[in-house]
């Protein structure tokens, strides 16, 4: 049986060396190599997949998740409770707000506000119990003033889906 081929790393740009302006000083340049990245699980921290991604050791942990996710989504790897905190340059298919108390994040079918984590299309019914349930009522006060912007920002600016579900479902 032949050797399984692995998937293509994913490069940030298309030249190997990239600029690292992190010390002020100007433009020196890093060398990239093709690198295993694990990628951990929210909860437990153990190890959900490794990447093959194409970026120096010394770059930021965050680029290195991103390009991570970017490998998952091209390779229908499931990020279902993967520690993605951090991932950079993964805007089309994460999409990150702040404000009052709670940081928000949504995909095109999970909606996280603070540490509750729920199918977008679940946020849409909770009623104010559920809300309360949560986190009090502290809870449902930001929920009562943002949940109208809330969903019409997910409506205005969309996460693409990975298209992993798409992917289970096909044989």
């Amino acid at each position: 049986m032949p050797a399984q081929k692995s998937p293509p790393a994913i490069r940030l740009v298309d030249t190997p060396r990239r600029c690292d302006r992190r010390d002020g000083l100007g433009c020196d340049y890093m060398e990239t190599d093709v690198i295993k990245f694990d990628v951990k699980k929210r909860v437990s921290g153990a190890v959900q997949f490794t990447a093959e991604i194409e970026a120096s050791e010394e770059e930021l942990y965050g680029v290195k998740l991103g390009l991570a996710v970017i490998w998952a989504m091209e390779n229908n790897t499931d990020l279902y409770g993967a520690n993605l905190y951090g991932a950079s340059g993964v805007n089309n298919y994460v999409k990150c707000i702040q404000i009052d108390q709670y940081p928000i994040t949504y995909t095109a079918d999970i909606l996280q506000i603070g540490c509750e984590r729920h199918a977008v299309a679940d946020w849409a019914k909770f009623d104010d119990q559920r809300i309360v349930e949560m986190e009090g009522k502290s809870a449902l006060k930001f929920w009562r003033k943002y949940k109208a912007w809330i969903f019409q920002t997910i409506d205005l600016c969309p996460a693409k889906p990975t298209g992993y579900l798409n992917a289970k479902e096909t044989p």
